[in-house]
C-alpha cells in the first residue's frame, strides 16, 4: 500500500511541474553565440545569465512580459512575449555590435585641482 501511495504521489508531482517560461539563444551579428549575456524581465528582479554557448533558460508565471537582453559591448536588445500555461516561449536575441565615440581628453601639467 505504502509503494501504491509513493507512484501516485511522483505521478501527481509529474502531472502537475510541467516547466513554463521561456528558453532560447543568444547570437552576435555574425550569428555567434555570447557567452554570459544577462537576460532579465523588465520591472522584475526576475532573470538569468546564458552560458558558455549562448544558450539560457528561465521558469516564469503565465502572462505578458517584456525580455531584455544585454551583453557588454552590444547594444540592448528588448522584446515582447506572452508565457502561456504549461509550455516553454523560445526567445532567440541577436546583438549588434555598440560604438561608443568619447570625447576629448585634455592633460594638462600642474597642480591638480582637487587638492
Amino acid at each position: 500500500m505504502r509503494c501504491f501511495l509513493l507512484m501516485l504521489a511522483c505521478c501527481f508531482l509529474l502531472f502537475i511541474s510541467k516547466a513554463q517560461g521561456i528558453k532560447g539563444s543568444v547570437t552576435d551579428s555574425t550569428n555567434q553565440p555570447l557567452s554570459f549575456a544577462t537576460i532579465g524581465i523588465a520591472a522584475s528582479p526576475a532573470g538569468t545569465v546564458a552560458n558558455s554557448a549562448g544558450k539560457f533558460t528561465l521558469s516564469l508565471s503565465p502572462g505578458r512580459y517584456t525580455v531584455i537582453c544585454r551583453h557588454i559591448g552590444y547594444q540592448l536588445v528588448q522584446q515582447e512575449i506572452e508565457v502561456q500555461r504549461d509550455s516553454m516561449s523560445v526567445v532567440d536575441f541577436m546583438l549588434l555590435p555598440q560604438q561608443l565615440v568619447l570625447t576629448e581628453v585634455v592633460v594638462k601639467k600642474g597642480e591638480d585641482p582637487a587638492y
